[in-house]
């Protein structure tokens, strides 16, 4: 996960700077132009894998997809469907908190990290180049240390502990609500910056910990679709996070005037908190939720496993596969 900070580096100082020398629309089009490239290069060199295997194994005449049980045991169990996958997903109580948490969460740090630039710029008069410099270093680098940190601490301090893990993620974004408001309240521009310095690094310490615990958590046939639904509705729910932050700013604006920007993104920091409550939540269900993934790890039901498991000896003999 570190390619988001490291993309946060180059983004934030050259398009800062390239805004400050060319303006906001070719500052677009140079930013935008590469991506066709990038587009074309990974069209012609990455191949699909599904499409190089056979569909039948040469030696044992089994699908490859029975070959890789654990214990070599064949399985004719077919794959979920999406309704199916579904409703395993929404029964995992753990899973539905994480998804709630990281919905929520979404909200709220779309609608700030959208809105910081235009903060800075407001309050403190800086140059785009200026502040895409300094964001470089804090959002990007900071962003580095905090992705690294989190995951080793949870490798290290919290391995197969996940509920202290989430315990870890409440706290972490309690204190990053906390640490927010102050930065919109500080009374100089270093202030703010260091503040920021010690946000970013804590918010994105939950990351690693928390798309490890997804997949942890979820039936090893489901957890593709369990990551995609989590962006999905990050996606769909955070995206409208700036919008309120823009419109909140307007309707204050007739308040406090200038400052209106400043006290939307206030009003926003506390939100960190519901989604806080809901990582605590899934802390005291993930121990249970866990164990019922292991014990069924292709997520179907008890009957169908059973089936699939005795399958194999009605196989003849020349097609079960050597030990």
């Amino acid at each position: 996960m570190l390619g988001s900070p490291l993309s946060i580096v180059f983004g934030f100082f050259v398009g800062g700077w390239l805004n400050e020398f060319y303006g906001w629309r070719a500052s677009f089009m140079m930013l935008g132009l590469p991506g066709l490239a990038v587009a074309g290069w990974a069209r012609f060199s990455l191949r699909e894998p599904r499409r190089d295997k056979p569909t039948m194994d040469g030696a044992t005449k089994i699908p490859p997809s029975t070959l890789s049980q654990p214990g070599g045991m064949a399985s004719s169990i077919p794959p979920r469907n999406i309704r199916e996958v579904f409703a395993t997903l929404w029964a995992n109580i753990t899973f539905r908190q994480l998804l709630f948490s990281v919905s929520v969460n979404s909200f709220f740090a779309y609608g700030i990290v959208q809105w910081l630039p235009a903060f800075f710029i407001r309050k403190y008069g800086l140059t785009t180049g200026e502040l895409g410099t300094w964001l470089a270093a804090i959002q990007g680098l900071g962003g580095l240390v905090g992705f690294y940190l989190g995951g080793e601490w949870a490798s290290r301090y919290a391995a197969n502990n996940e509920r202290l893990q989430l315990t870890a993620m409440a706290t972490v974004t309690v204190s990053f609500g906390i640490v927010s408001a102050f930065i919109y309240l500080s009374p100089n521009l270093h202030m703010a910056f260091g503040l920021l310095v010690i946000a970013t690094v804590g918010g994105l310490m939950i990351n690693g910990p928390l798309f490890a615990l997804i997949q942890t958590l979820v039936p090893q046939r489901m957890r593709a679709t369990a990551v995609a639904l989590i962006f999905l509705f990050a996606n769909l729910i955070g995206g409208l996070g700036p919008w309120v932050t823009g419109a909140l700013s307007d309707a204050l604006r007739p308040l406090v005037g200038e400052e209106s920007l400043r006290y939307s993104l206030l009003v926003l920091c506390p939100g960190f908190l519901w989604s806080a409550w809901h990582f605590w939540r899934g802390s005291r269900t993930v121990t249970h939720d866990i164990e019922t993934a292991q014990t069924n790890p292709d997520g179907v039901p008890e009957q169908e496993a059973v089936a699939s498991n005795t399958s194999v000896e009605s196989f003849p003999a020349d097609l079960v596969p050597p030990p």
